[in-house]
C-alpha cells in the first residue's frame, strides 16, 4: 500500500526531530534536509517537513510545521498503528527526559 497523510504541529523542526524517535518507536531514521525516512519491519514511511506558508515568524512564536507522511509496503492496519502512535505523542518545544 502507498498512501499519504498530512498533519500540522505547533513545534519547531529541531524540536520535532529530537522527539521523533520517541513518537514513532523502533525504526531506523535517516534525515536529509526536509526529508525523513523511517524504515522498520513494517515497511517504510517517508516524512516531509516544512513550515506552514504565510505563518508570521518571530522568535517568541512557535511555527506551524506541516508534516506529510507517505507509506510504502505497509498494510492499512500498519499505517493506522503508526499514525495512532504518532498522533498520541504530545510534541512540544521542550526537550524530553529519556
Amino acid at each position: 500500500m502507498s498512501s499519504a497523510l498530512l498533519r500540522e504541529l505547533n513545534v519547531s523542526k529541531d524540536a520535532f526531530l529530537r522527539q521523533l524517535p520517541e513518537a514513532i518507536g523502533d525504526g531506523e531514521i535517516t534525515v536529509a534536509g526536509t526529508q525523513i525516512d523511517v524504515s522498520d519491519s513494517m515497511g517504510k514511511v517517508s516524512i516531509e517537513v516544512s513550515e506552514k506558508p504565510g505563518e508570521p515568524s518571530s522568535p517568541d512564536q512557535t511555527p506551524t510545521l506541516m508534516v506529510g507522511f507517505t507509506f510504502d509496503g505497509m498494510s492499512d492496519e500498519q499505517v493506522r498503528y503508526f499514525m495512532e502512535r504518532f498522533d498520541a505523542y504530545d510534541f512540544g518545544e521542550g526537550d524530553r527526559a529519556g
